[in-house]
């Protein structure tokens, strides 16, 4: 770091420990290296104790459940920490913090990516096109690859601009670009390289001013349908939150699945196919693909049509119809969402699992692609079954445990 910090405006230090990407705030005062927000530095620490705490403090107020689907917002009804709490959790940022400006550690993380990037690029060669997945109506998802920039040494977010119909296209794209992370849209969307932010949501027009998709002299976005029109959607559920080892999540995924056949009744259905997911971390996915075709276009059939006709009682809207759902109407992805949250609302009200319940119903959601690599524990997300060999089973044949392969060489 030169001194002309010390005497002129200059931009934020701090980085995000998730892609090492910098801070936005670009007029930070002179003299000071740290923006308002992430001046919790140990510097920083020692300086002045208690500004640093109630800098976490309001940022990071809450002791969210595990289950908590409002951590982005801290408006939930979780416990908040105490100021001893607190103190423990600003003294660990303060050290990442600064980890994170040591030359040492650049020089360590340089080291790492690389030979990280150099073991999933030759994974990518030396596999078949039968080693990776390519989900339903494939070319109807967006694909997003994390990848690390060498010049910038951070991670990158790249959206696959190709309609991707074929593994053997997919895999191409692997070798090609060699990424940390790669997802797919949960949803089927019209334009799947071009989805916009959500028009509804808080920040979603300005968002979409931003991309150069409204008017110029109005508020009005233009082409709002062609960037977010969704076509369908299927059932997913994201088994990776809280787990403390391999062991409790293949447990919940099983206690997913009994919850879903006793309170959802989706698998009576014949073209339901059912998949569960190893992510290559420590958690689990479960996918019912086929589920929006027969729930959603013979709505009198699916058990949850019962329960959404009488939420619509409920809120005034009892004319309204299921119908709707297959229809592509302006309020189409809202009816999804809604369809979804009154899965979450049953089995979070008749279980307790604690899984990531927004991947399930908010529609601009992302999971990880099987077949890919897992760029932090280095092994390979792929579909299993509970029947295979590394799922340990107890004398009811029940699963209790799973035994991951080893990371990629």
């Amino acid at each position: 770091m030169n001194n002309k910090w010390k005497t002129e405006e200059t931009r934020c230090i701090s980085k995000d420990p998730r892609d090492f990407s910098r801070c936005k705030i670009k007029t930070v005062k002179p003299g000071e290296y740290l923006c308002e927000h992430h001046k919790y530095d140990l510097a920083s620490f020692v300086n002045d104790q208690t500004a640093c705490i109630d800098i976490m403090a309001e940022r990071f107020p809450k002791r969210h459940h595990p289950a908590c689907d409002r951590k982005g917002e801290n408006d939930c009804e979780c416990h908040d920490y105490s100021r001893g709490a607190s103190m423990m959790i600003t003294m660990k940022a303060a050290f990442k913090q600064s980890k994170l400006q040591s030359k040492l550690y650049q020089k360590h993380l340089k080291v790492t990516m690389a030979d990280k990037v150099r073991r999933i690029k030759n994974y990518y060669r030396n596999i078949t096109e039968d080693d990776i997945y390519l989900p339903p109506y494939s070319n109807f998802r967006q694909y997003r690859f994390f990848i690390w920039e060498p010049k910038s040494q951070r991670i990158v977010v790249k959206v696959l601009k190709d309609n991707v119909k074929t593994k053997k296209t997919l895999l191409s794209h692997l070798r090609r670009l060699a990424p940390i992370h790669v997802y797919y849209t949960t949803g089927q969307w019209l334009n799947p390289q071009g989805i916009g932010p959500d028009p509804e949501s808080r920040k979603g027009l300005a968002k979409m001013r931003k991309k150069g998709w409204c008017a110029k002299k109005s508020k009005k976005v233009t082409l709002k349908r062609y960037h977010n029109t969704m076509l369908k959607r299927d059932l997913y559920f994201d088994i990776d939150y809280d787990n403390k080892d391999y062991h409790q999540g293949i447990q919940m995924a099983s206690e997913l699945i009994t919850a879903i056949e006793e309170h959802i009744h989706c698998y009576e259905f014949k073209n339901i196919k059912q998949q569960i997911v190893f992510s290559g971390g420590k958690g689990f996915h479960l996918i019912v693909n086929g589920y929006y075709d027969e729930a959603f276009a013979r709505p009198n059939k699916s058990f949850l049509f019962t329960v959404l006709r009488r939420e619509a009682i409920k809120e005034g809207r009892e004319k309204e119809t299921l119908l709707r759902y297959s229809c592509n109407h302006e309020d189409k992805n809202a009816d999804i969402e809604r369809h979804y949250k009154s899965v979450v609302n049953i089995l979070q009200h008749e279980t307790n699992l604690l899984l990531d319940w927004m991947v399930t119903y908010d529609n601009r959601r992302i999971i990880r692609l099987p077949g890919s690599v897992h760029g932090k524990s280095m092994r390979v997300c792929r579909e299993i079954n509970f029947s295979d060999d590394n799922v340990i089973k107890n004398r009811a044949g029940r699963p209790v445990g799973y035994i991951p392969a080893d990371p990629i060489p």
